[in-house]
């Protein structure tokens, strides 16, 4: 799981079967870049490919959340970070209402699984919603520019 980008730092838990336990750091790299926006917490990785990993994360201004995205090789070389918002949250129209007004402005990925035909992202919208985003290889993909020349398919099952 991504905990911080700044600097990128990865962490993962082990289920005890009672707990979920915490491992040391996994490691520790320099902050990405992303036009989209600061890159946070997100979603774990889902296979991208059979070399690349696909990362789903949140960033945020003025109160308004947008969803992004990632491409590395392997944990920790960044190769790829798409340049547009996958989806983002509706802005608030004039000053921002107090006490307890809720608008749909936070977008925050929490998982994601590879499909056959692209990604489906859990996210959470605001704090009292759920909701599946299918995002499809066929609009992902141009938007991923890998080192390589060849785009090679990954086929489910995922990762272990």
């Amino acid at each position: 799981m991504l905990y911080s980008d700044t600097p990128r730092t990865i962490m993962r838990f082990k289920d005890t079967g009672s707990k979920l336990a915490l491992h040391p750091i996994h490691s520790l790299g320099p902050h990405t870049n992303s036009k989209v926006g600061n890159i946070r917490g997100g979603a774990p990785p889902v296979q991208y490919d059979k070399e690349h990993l696909l990362w789903f994360f949140h960033t945020a201004r003025s109160h308004v959340y947008k969803m992004g995205a990632y491409v590395t090789k392997g944990y920790d070389l960044v190769v790829c970070v798409i340049d547009i918002p996958i989806i983002e949250g509706v802005p608030w129209k004039g000053e921002r209402p107090s006490g307890t007004l809720i608008k749909d402005n936070i977008v925050y990925p929490c998982g994601a699984i590879t499909t056959p035909t692209g990604w489906d992202v859990c996210m959470g919208i605001c704090d009292y919603k759920l909701a599946i985003l299918h995002v499809p290889r066929y609009l992902l993909a141009p938007l991923v520019n890998l080192p390589t020349s060849r785009v090679v398919e990954f086929d489910v099952p995922l990762l272990d």
